[in-house]
């Protein structure tokens, strides 16, 4: 995960593991049960499985797909997030809080202007709700913000990024030549947490080499 990627978003608000109350059905039991207990990765393929069986029932089916959608920002998966709230909103979507979420998630990847369509649609349904106005407030606070620069340069450092998480990066040292960070690669010792099915975080650490020029491959401290 880019670790400039994470000075520069905003944080997605909190979900909570609460189920939509609409998929409260015998079809979505098993798939409810596994949202509540964190294991997000089961309860997508048992919401799914759930879905093929819905037939008719569209209000159910876009719950359950609201669902899936939700697991994914669980699991830190945005880009399948967003697949699964571009097909939720092919249609006028019944519940006005699929575009206050999705708005959330467009804002988390840095595309405000996108975000601000799905909270004015969502202030036009919901205009008593404050959240939705300071949703679109913080994302013209955000251009502003990219159009006046702090005096900072953020870089993508690839030699220090993985695919999975890494993240809290620190300096250890006046001449900036040795980092402390947290991930989860795969070298990470310990068996992976059965709610995630991710590898437990560890610390790892890297140092520039005797130039002075490049960063050495992140070592497991």
């Amino acid at each position: 995960m880019n670790l400039k990627k994470i000075l520069l978003t905003f944080s997605i608000p909190f979900l909570g593991l609460q189920v939509w109350s609409q998929c409260d059905n015998k079809l979505s039991e098993k798939a409810n049960e596994a949202y509540r207990s964190n294991s997000f990765g089961a309860a997508i393929e048992f919401y799914e499985k759930a879905m093929s069986k819905a037939k008719q029932d569209k209000a159910l089916k876009s719950c359950m797909q609201y669902q899936i959608a939700r697991c994914h920002l669980h699991l830190n998966d945005y880009k399948s997030a967003s697949k699964e709230f571009k097909k939720l909103l092919k249609n006028p979507p019944e519940n006005p809080q699929y575009h206050y979420h999705y708005g959330n998630l467009l804002k988390s990847e840095g595309l405000y202007e996108e975000a601000k369509v799905q909270f004015q649609a969502y202030i036009a349904k919901v205009p008593d709700d404050e959240r939705g106005q300071l949703a679109l407030t913080s994302c013209d606070d955000a251009i502003n913000f990219m159009k006046n620069p702090s005096c900072y340069k953020v870089e993508n450092m690839k030699d220090w990024n993985s695919k999975l998480s890494d993240y809290c990066p620190i300096i250890a040292d006046k001449k900036v030549t040795e980092v402390y960070f947290t991930s989860n690669r795969e070298k990470s010792v310990g068996k992976p947490n059965p709610l995630w099915d991710l590898l437990n975080e560890d610390f790892y650490f890297t140092k520039k080499d005797k130039k002075g020029t490049k960063w050495t491959v992140p070592e497991l401290l």
